[in-house]
């Protein structure tokens, strides 16, 4: 796993302002190209001459645009996991599960990037072997956890179906994400409402005795 993440790893951390500045810019000078370009079309010249910087310096600190992408989805993650230990620890098992786990589903729309974002990082995430293997950790990690609040609640069912309906909840979350890209306000409230709903309807399912069909 070291050697497979080696070529989309920073070349260096930044350990001046000067620097720190640099990759901040790279970084949001990617977000914004990211808003109105196919991630295809994104080279990291243009990074580079939207951030305002040679290319040498984009260089020093990022070694292709990959890095600079896996960079930002590392971030997001690292965003929805504080916004999981937050609910976490401020909710679970001190509300209802129907009041916990719409806290948490509503937390993820509102922490991270934007819809057309995550989607396009998404997309770059499973057209490489390299990253699309991070993703999966980070989605079975995250279903895990979800598992873990299910079986909190009281859940019955077997491990593997637990693991199973987690992972479902978090392929439907992200299936919603980009339905809501170019939707006006209301459209998009309406599809996380709506999301909302079928995911409460999925989590009661597990809570009851019954198990799986």
């Amino acid at each position: 796993m070291v050697a497979a993440r080696k070529s989309i790893d920073p070349r260096k951390q930044p350990v001046q302002k000067r620097g720190q500045d640099k990759v901040d810019s790279i970084l949001k000078a990617t977000l914004q190209l990211l808003r109105r370009n196919h991630p295809n079309s994104i080279t990291a010249s243009l990074i580079a001459a939207k951030a305002g910087i040679n290319i040498a310096s984009l260089y020093q600190f990022f070694p292709n645009k990959e890095a600079i992408f896996h960079t930002l989805y590392q971030n997001w993650l690292e965003q929805i996991t504080e916004g999981f230990d937050r609910i976490e620890a401020e909710y679970l098992l001190k509300t209802d599960w129907r009041d916990f786990f719409t806290r948490l589903r509503d937390m993820i729309p509102e922490v991270g990037y934007d819809s057309r974002v995550e989607y396009s990082l998404d997309y770059v995430m499973q057209g490489s072997h390299e990253l699309s293997e991070i993703d999966e950790f980070h989605a079975a990690t995250l279903s895990e956890r979800m598992a873990g609040y299910l079986r909190a609640y009281g859940s019955t069912w077997a491990d593997d179906d637990l693991r199973r309906l987690a992972g479902l909840l978090y392929d439907f979350g992200w299936a919603a994400t980009y339905r809501t890209i170019g939707e006006s306000t209301s459209a998009v409230e309406q599809i996380y409402d709506w999301t909302r709903q079928a995911h409460l309807s999925l989590i009661r399912s597990c809570l009851d005795d019954s198990g799986p069909a």
